[in-house]
């Protein structure tokens, strides 16, 4: 096993760029062969296996090569799993670094005794909760896809796509971010309604994903809004916030703290300022949170994100549910000066199970800056202040977020219809060239 970062990194960046290269020939076959008829072994349940097989296959080269993930959070994870070990409060033990509610706790408990019984390193056993439901969730798309009556290579593709997309491989197995797990049960729940008509089991899943975190909470007024009575949606709304209500009374009630302690940080954190989009921009003049124009916008962000969301609510209530869903987290992307790489990851299911394919794949190769420089650059190794120097890394870092973003926002605008008149001729020209290539 390789114990030296920069070998393993590199290794692992070869391997991520073999899957590119994999995924890239595979979408290619399925881009010339439009045939619906897919042959035996892509249906049922073989088409589910080979998916989560390759997917597993993607994850756990790295996941088991890398012997670090994204500094802070891997270290932040691991002061948990030593305060249980320690029998400690956790939210006092790790002062303020997990923002999070308590659903994951439970599962780092577990990591800690699964990596005290196997001896496996804890950095591995750290990241096999996000790798595990990525493959499930890589599983479940082709189960949901055929829950819409869509063919078998229909459903085998999405599936596919999702295991070898860039994004989720480099957040769950490389980062070690947790977010597949919340994506998996949002993903679920919003199938559960959109495809089932199961509004009150999909709000006990929905429960589970905002307990976990709290991101999904956005496919709450989605559903709420498609609904037909007010006593589903009152209903519907009771469930999908006891199960994180409750499951966070009784943690207070276990450790007897207060209430502020664990909510202080899970429902006031929003992404480090200045590494994405217009912050980033800004970050380059030299204007920080506490200065200039983005001093101004901070102490406001969260009433900024909430006029975006009820905003991107009005406009899409006539879409689908996932179509509203993506189309309301892609504006929250664009409006929010505050970004977690990990986020990026939200979108690719979603954007899967309504195929919208082509712009997919530009906001993946997008993404992938956005997501090797911030891992590459500063988080598990510091690439970027060897390479670039302490003068310019941190410029670096930000100028890598700008092609995710400009994907971001040319993506929300085609959800919108909106074909926006640029001021220069030429970039308005690039626009159209975009417009039409999302059409052909």
């Amino acid at each position: 096993m390789w114990t030296a970062v920069v070998p393993a990194t590199t290794i692992g960046l070869i391997w991520l760029f073999a899957l590119i290269v994999w995924e890239w020939r595979h979408h290619t076959t399925f881009e010339n062969d439009l045939g619906e008829r897919a042959p035996t072994w892509q249906r049922g349940w073989r088409a589910v296996f080979i998916v989560m097989g390759v997917a597993t296959l993607a994850r756990l080269v790295p996941t088991i090569l890398l012997p670090v993930g994204a500094g802070y959070d891997i270290e932040s994870f691991a002061l948990v799993v030593d305060a249980w070990q320690n029998e400690a409060e956790i939210y006092a033990a790790v002062h303020n670094r997990h923002p999070y509610l308590p659903f994951y706790l439970y599962i780092l408990r577990g990591v800690g005794w699964f990596v005290n019984t196997t001896g496996l390193p804890l950095v591995i056993g750290l990241k096999l909760p996000a790798v595990i439901a990525d493959i499930l969730l890589a599983g479940a798309l082709v189960g949901i896809m055929r829950w819409r009556e869509r063919s078998w290579r229909v459903a085998y593709r999405a599936g596919w796509l999702y295991a070898l997309n860039p994004i989720p491989i480099l957040v769950s197995a490389y980062h070690g971010q947790f977010d597949a797990i919340p994506a998996l049960f949002m993903v679920m729940a919003a199938a559960l309604w959109s495809y089932k008509g199961r509004w009150l089991i999909s709000s006990l899943v929905l429960g589970v994903a905002v307990w976990s975190k709290t991101w999904p909470i956005f496919l709450w007024p989605v559903i709420f809004l498609r609904l037909n009575r007010w006593r589903e949606r009152i209903i519907f709304t009771l469930c999908v916030f006891a199960i994180p209500t409750l499951g966070t009374l009784l943690y207070i009630w276990w450790f007897n703290i207060p209430a502020y302690n664990i909510l202080s940080r899970a429902l006031y954190h929003a992404g480090v300022p200045g590494f994405w989009g217009y912050s980033a921009f800004l970050g380059l003049v030299g204007q920080t949170w506490n200065s200039g124009f983005l001093g101004l916008l901070w102490p406001y962000r969260r009433y900024i994100l909430i006029l975006a969301a009820a905003s991107a609510l009005l406009w899409t209530h006539r879409q689908t549910t996932i179509d509203a869903l993506l189309t309301l987290i892609l504006t929250i992307f664009i409006v929010t000066p505050g970004m977690g790489i990990q986020w990026l990851l939200w979108v690719v299911p979603l954007a899967i199970l309504v195929e919208d394919y082509r712009w997919l794949r530009l906001f993946s190769w997008a993404g992938l800056s956005f997501l090797l420089g911030q891992l590459y650059g500063i988080h598990m190794y510091n690439w970027a202040q060897i390479w670039f120097g302490n003068e310019w890394y941190i410029a670096m870092i930000r100028i890598y977020s700008i092609p995710a973003w400009l994907a971001t926002f040319f993506w929300t605008a085609d959800r919108y219809g909106w074909q926006p008149r640029l001021l220069h001729p030429e970039i308005n020209a690039l626009w159209h060239q975009i417009w039409l290539w999302k059409r052909s």
